[in-house]
């Protein structure tokens, strides 16, 4: 079996962990919960993580937990949808529909 590593896998997805990162301070922002650090990306282990001030409400903690699965699945449709048709119905794999695959795809792996 191929392994790739993930700080390889983190590196080629960058757009996906900044997104993601964005997200989970987004919804700290979002449902005021103090943010005390936020690391978009970096090449180690986490490749990117938000640090923030525990709450006990199941809301806010649902929210900020899963605002990533909830954005990056949502930007995820946005971008590829309009490349993925002249790629599939017309044959028409030009630059920019392949960018807009590997970005959106990049968000969409990063969901979780």
């Amino acid at each position: 079996m191929f392994f790739i590593p993930g700080f390889v896998i983190a590196a080629v997805t960058f757009p996906g962990v900044i997104v993601h990162e964005a997200a989970h301070m987004f919804f700290c922002r979002l449902r005021k919960v103090a943010v005390f650090e936020a690391v978009f990306f970096q090449f180690g282990d986490p490749a990117g993580y938000v640090t923030h001030e525990r709450t006990e409400d199941f809301n806010s903690t649902f929210l900020i937990s899963m605002g990533p699965f909830f954005i990056n699945t949502l930007l995820c449709l946005l971008i590829c949808f309009p490349a993925y048709l002249p790629m599939s119905f017309f044959h028409q794999s030009d630059p920019l529909n392949l960018l807009l695959m590997w970005l959106g795809l990049s968000i969409g792996m990063h969901a979780i």
